[in-house]
C-alpha cells in the first residue's frame, strides 16, 4: 500500500521530531534505502535505533519511469497528495527533516512550496517546522540536465513524470529559484551529496545538476553511482554519519515545543537520573534563567562553542532559552555551573545550582 510508512517511533505522540525518507523514480519505501540483497542494512531503521525519541518515516508513492512498470502523476499533484498524508500522520507538529533521493528532492521542494503558500494551517505548519533537507543526487536544475534526460531516454514508454522533467525544464528552474530565495527565511539547513560513478555508462546527476545554488552549500561528491548513493552499507558510511550528525546538531535543537521537551526530559530523568543527564530544574527555573541571562548569552554560547548555524535558529528574543535547550538536548547542562563561573555569572550559579527550584 502506497502511504507514509512508520519505520520507528511514529506512533509516539511525545516524539521530539520527525525524519522522513523520500525515494525517487522506481523506488519504494524500503528497497531504495538498503543495498540489493541486504535488507538488514536498512539505514532508516538504524536511525530509529540511534534516535528512539524521533519518529522515522519512509514515504512510499507511485513514481515509475516506464509505463510498462506502473503509473504515476504530475509532480504538483503528487506533492498535494503527499501533504495530505503528512497531515494525517501529524507531520508538522514538531521539527522535521527530509532525506531525499533523486526525484524525491524535487517532490519535497514542490510540497514545501505548496505548504508555505497554503491557507491550510496544518500544511503551513509543515513548512514552518522543516529544519533540514538532505539531497542525495537530486537534479535541481542547470545546463547539464542533458545527462539526466539521456539516462531517462533509455527507458521505453516514459511516464508523465519523466516527460515533465524533459518538457518543462524551465519549471524545474523556477521551482529551484523559489527554494533558493526562501530557504533562509524558512530556516532550512540544506546538505547535498552527488554521485561520481556512472550508472549504465552515464553520470546521471553531476555536481552542476546537483547544485541548488544556495550560498554556502556545495555538493559533496562521493564514490557512489546514482543507485547506490542512497544505500549506505554500514553505520560507518560517510552519508550515514553525516545525516546522524545533522540530526544531532539541527533537528534535536530546533524549536522543540515546550511541552514535548519538558515532559520527555522530566520522564527520562525520573526513570534513570544520573549526572550525565543534566540537572532537575523546573520549567520556572529555566524561564527565569533565560530572563536573567539577557545580553550574556553570546558569551555562554562561545564557551560551549555552539555553531553559528545553530545560534541563527534560536528564536529572536529567546536566545538564552535556545542555549539552554541546545545544552539540554546534548545532556550538557551538567557543564553549565563551570561555564557560568567562567563568564562571571556567579549570581546565577548560586541561585539556580546551589538552590535549584
Amino acid at each position: 500500500m502506497k502511504n507514509l510508512v512508520n519505520i520507528s517511533g511514529g506512533d509516539n505522540p511525545e516524539r521530539c521530531a520527525d525524519v522522513v525518507f523520500v525515494h525517487g523514480l522506481d523506488g519504494d519505501a524500503r528497497t531504495t534505502w538498503h543495498p540489493k540483497e541486504s535488507p538488514d542494512k536498512f539505514w532508516p531503521a538504524w536511525l530509529g535505533e540511534d534516535f528512539p525519541a524521533i519518529g522515522i518515516w519512509s514515504l512510499w508513492y507511485a513514481v515509475s519511469s516506464s509505463a510498462w512498470k506502473g503509473t504515476t502523476m504530475p509532480l504538483i499533484d503528487r506533492a498535494t497528495n503527499t501533504l495530505d498524508l503528512f497531515e494525517l500522520d501529524d507531520i508538522g507538529h514538531r521539527p522535521v527533516a527530509f532525506i531525499c533521493h533523486s526525484l524525491g528532492g524535487l517532490l519535497v521542494k514542490q510540497a514545501l512550496r505548496l505548504a508555505a503558500e497554503s491557507r491550510n494551517p496544518a500544511w503551513r505548519a509543515i513548512a514552518e517546522h522543516v529544519g533540514l533537507i538532505v539531497f542525495l543526487s537530486t537534479p535541481h536544475s542547470g545546463a547539464d540536465m542533458a545527462s539526466w534526460i539521456q539516462y531517462l531516454g533509455k527507458l521505453l514508454r516514459t511516464t508523465v513524470t519523466v516527460e515533465e522533467l524533459e518538457a518543462h525544464h524551465p519549471r524545474l528552474r523556477e521551482l529551484n529559484d523559489w527554494y533558493r530565495d526562501n530557504v533562509e527565511s524558512l530556516g532550512i539547513e540544506t546538505f547535498v551529496y552527488c554521485e561520481k560513478l556512472p550508472t549504465a555508462g552515464i553520470l546521471v546527476v553531476n555536481e552542476t545538476t546537483a547544485n541548488p545554488g544556495i550560498a554556502g552549500v556545495r555538493p559533496i561528491p562521493v564514490d557512489e553511482d546514482h543507485v547506490s548513493i542512497c544505500k549506505p552499507s554500514s553505520r560507518e558510511a560517510q552519508i550515514y554519519r553525516r545525516v546522524k550528525r545533522l540530526i544531532e546538531t539541527n533537528l534535536l535543537n530546533r524549536g522543540v515545543s515546550e511541552s514535548a521537551t519538558t515532559q520527555t526530559t522530566h520522564d527520562n530523568r525520573h526513570r534513570n537520573r544520573s549526572p550525565e543527564q543534566g540537572l532537575p530544574f523546573s520549567g520556572k527555573a529555566k524561564i527565569e534563567f533565560g530572563r536573567r541571562m539577557t545580553s550574556d548569552w553570546p558569551e555562554l554560547a562561545d564557551y560551549f562553542e555552539i555553531p553559528t548555524a545553530d545560534r541563527a535558529r534560536f528564536k529572536r528574543g529567546r536566545e538564552p532559552h535556545g542555549v539552554w535547550e541546545w545544552l539540554e538536548a546534548r545532556s550538557r547542562l551538567r557543564n553549565l555551573p563551570e561555564a557560568l563561573r567562567d563568564i562571571g555569572r556567579d549570581d546565577l550559579l548560586e541561585e539556580f545550582f546551589d538552590h535549584p527550584q
